[in-house]
Formats: structure tokens, C-alpha cells, sequence
């Protein structure tokens, strides 16, 4: 079984990576998911986020630039985290 694993992408890319987009109320960051068995809980500094059943490809609208930790958790009690920076 391969363990849950999660990555952030963000609506436009520059040559230092993703940025955030949108001026005062930032885009929406895209969380695709890959592994483990369903069904998956995600979880954003903590805070699970609300998805649709099934779904590998999820959406949260960040507060703004700074860090944020992105914890997947499969089924079978494993889980994945990943800290990342929004700019």
C-alpha cells in the first residue's frame, strides 16, 4: 500500500515556484492527493477541510502568504504532511 501523499499547487507559476493570485482575498490553492485508501481526511494547519467523497483533487482558500501544514490521513491510519509557503 502506498501511503497518502499531498501536494499544493497555486494558480500561477513564476520562476521561484507558485504565487498566490487575487490581491486582497487570494485564489484558491489546489491539493492533489495521491496513494492511500479511501476514504481520506485532510487537514490544513489542522483543520480538516470539507470534501467531497472520492475526491483526489481538492481546493482551500488560504488566509494569505505564510506557511501552511498539509496533513493527508488514509483509511488505514497513515498519513502524509507537507509544510509549504505561500507567497
Amino acid at each position: 500500500m502506498k501511503r497518502p501523499s499531498a501536494r499544493a499547487s497555486c494558480s500561477r507559476r513564476t520562476a521561484r515556484g507558485s504565487r498566490l493570485a487575487g490581491g486582497d482575498q487570494p485564489n484558491p490553492v489546489a491539493l492533489k492527493i495521491a496513494g492511500g485508501r479511501a476514504p481520506l481526511t485532510v487537514m490544513v494547519n489542522g483543520v480538516p477541510l470539507a470534501a467531497e467523497s472520492g475526491r483526489r483533487t481538492l481546493f482551500f482558500r488560504p488566509d494569505g502568504p505564510g506557511f501552511v501544514r498539509l496533513t493527508v490521513m488514509d483509511a488505514t491510519g497513515a498519513t502524509d504532511s507537507v509544510s509549504v509557503r505561500l507567497q
